[in-house]
């Protein structure tokens, strides 16, 4: 998005379609859908590690954990603090969802053997869908911690995954760009994890999302717009089981981009342009748009992070 003399615009719609392009989503969902095909028996929490190509490790997150609470956990109430580096001067304190930094602690001990193993000098993708996503958003974290100045960044990557934390700790994983880009969140409308957390104030998105539907897809990085979005997609029918992902990967794999012929009417500048197609993309009728005014809510988001 450009601001000034340049009209505004949003690039979420042609981002997404250059991570669908890209080939990242297929490897780590094949690993999951091996991984769910296992046993388990006695595990609360378990992963599966392989080599892709040459150099790319990849680690793929499940758990038997299919719902979590919304309570959250402040760092400053555990005994052992394991992103201390998160906090700064301005940002002393965060929290996280305490079912599953409890999942985390319960297995902190294997976590951390499995973090000693992984070379960051080459690159990683550490995945997982559902609860196991949100586990692999704690682990990337604690790479991020282990990163040295010659390393590569992990990529974080999950499927219809619950949010981990609140306002705070996504601002102190945003106050680095290295950080922030390291996460890459898929998820559908008709996921029913959406309904879990969007009447919950405190929570707030961290990194960026792939909003997908069967019509298309979308990208943002805004917090208040992802959490506006969420609040709208909640009203579609839910439902979403895990092969609705497997599905949306294959699509966005064979690079199926949706075409439709019904544009909203709406008043066209660059901006209300650009999110009306994605917004469509995901879904949503020209009525639903006018009607709650989505397109010039988001525009407005959009805009404010510019000043």
């Amino acid at each position: 998005m450009t601001q000034g003399t340049t009209p505004l615009f949003s690039s979420g719609f042609e981002t997404a379609c250059v991570v669908a392009s890209s080939g990242l989503l297929s490897p780590p969902w094949k690993l999951i859908a091996e991984l769910n095909t296992e046993t388990h028996p006695n595990e609360n929490l378990f992963w599966k590690k392989r080599s892709h190509g040459s150099d790319l490790t990849i680690i793929a997150f499940g758990t038997t954990q299919n719902h979590v609470q919304t309570d959250l956990l402040p760092c400053t109430e555990m005994m052992e603090n394991p992103f201390e580096f998160l906090c700064s001067e301005k940002n002393r304190s965060f929290c996280f969802n305490q079912s599953v930094m409890s999942l985390f602690n319960d297995n902190r001990q294997s976590l951390g053997q499995l973090k000693s193993e992984i070379d960051l000098k080459k690159p990683v993708i550490v995945t997982g869908h559902g609860v196991g996503g949100s586990i692999a958003s704690l682990f990337t974290l604690w790479l991020i911690e282990k990163m040295g100045s010659s390393d590569k960044r992990p990529l974080c990557i999950t499927f219809g995954s619950p949010l981990i934390g609140d306002k705070s700790l996504q601002e102190a994983i945003a106050r680095s760009s290295n950080w922030n880009s390291c996460f890459l969140h898929v998820v559908h409308p008709r996921d029913p994890l959406l309904s879990t957390f969007i009447s919950i104030d405190s929570y707030r998105p961290l990194g960026t999302f792939l909003l997908c539907s069967d019509y298309g897809s979308t990208c943002s990085e805004n917090p208040d717009s992802i959490l506006r979005l969420f609040r709208e997609m909640s009203t579609l029918p839910q439902g979403l089981q895990i092969q609705g992902y497997e599905n949306i990967v294959k699509r966005l794999t064979s690079k199926s981009i949706w075409k439709g012929s019904d544009v909203p009417r709406i008043p066209q500048n660059l901006l209300q342009a650009s999110f009306a197609l994605q917004l469509q993309a995901l879904g949503f009728s020209s009525s639903h748009l006018s009607k709650n005014n989505l397109v010039n809510d988001l525009g407005k988001q959009e805009v404010s992070l510019t000043e």
